[in-house]
């Protein structure tokens, strides 16, 4: 992603090499606290859902995974419903940024919690096609992916996840990048362009310019700041070419 940005603004305003990102200690403090709650929280639903089991049912593979069975058609049901709210927060939040972040939130948590009973129907639904074309072993391979949907699960959404970001951004800076490009295209549609740093051209100069042959028109603009008892005000003085004016 920093490759990316980096070379948007290489292209559209000065050259940068950036080739690293600096964060704060302060940002890392609270990455490694977040982290270890987080951590916390994820150890402690399964250890004490495992007191409730003797240690031979709790150790067992084929118990968890009958939990995690059980468990996928409610997170479909919860993600559906996630979805929902985050389309209506979205179609009535206006410009609310803070309505739309957390829409965003919830969409992409709603999708997530999808993704493995969708798993489910597509290890089920490919699994045969497999074995037509790889025999038990790949019928095997297939069907495993959603019978150990407690590993499984979480490392396709996790994936999902982080596809659907470096897709989301990389839309994102594209999007950007047009915008810029059609910015400057009616913003800047002169090929040549004349300046003096903190100075002034000369009129004589423009005039010379204006002589030379190819040129179809020009424009003039100057700045300048203005200090009043009110304070600084910045003054701009534009001379646009007549196609401009519309």
């Amino acid at each position: 992603m920093l490759l990316l940005v980096a070379r948007t603004v290489s292209d559209h305003y000065f050259v940068v090499n950036v080739t690293a990102v600096s964060v704060s200690t302060f940002s890392i403090a609270k990455g490694i606290l977040i982290g270890l709650w987080a951590t916390v929280v994820a150890a402690a639903v399964p250890a004490i859902e495992a007191t409730h089991y003797p240690p031979r049912l709790a150790l067992a593979r084929s118990v968890l995974e009958q939990r995690a069975s059980n468990i996928i058609p409610i997170l479909a049901a919860a993600g559906i419903c996630l979805i929902l709210v985050a389309i209506l927060l979205l179609v009535f939040s206006g410009q609310s940024l803070i309505v739309g972040l957390n829409s965003l939130f919830m969409l992409i948590m709603g999708f997530a919690f999808c993704i493995p009973i969708f798993v489910r129907f597509m290890s089920a639904a490919l699994a045969p096609l497999a074995g037509g074309f790889a025999g038990t072993a790949g019928r095997l391979a297939i069907g495993g992916v959603g019978k150990t949907l407690s590993r499984t699960g979480v490392a396709v959404v996790a994936l999902s996840i982080a596809v659907s970001a470096t897709i989301g951004v990389s839309v994102m800076v594209e999007s950007f990048r047009s915008s810029v490009n059609e910015w400057l295209g009616t913003s800047l549609q002169s090929d040549i362009y004349v300046g003096v740093p903190r100075g002034v051209l000369n009129h004589e100069l423009i005039d010379d310019l204006m002589a030379i042959p190819g040129i179809a028109d020009f424009s003039t603009s100057r700045r300048a700041w203005l200090e009043t008892a009110e304070g600084r005000t910045r003054i701009i003085a534009l001379q646009m070419a007549p196609g401009s004016y519309a």
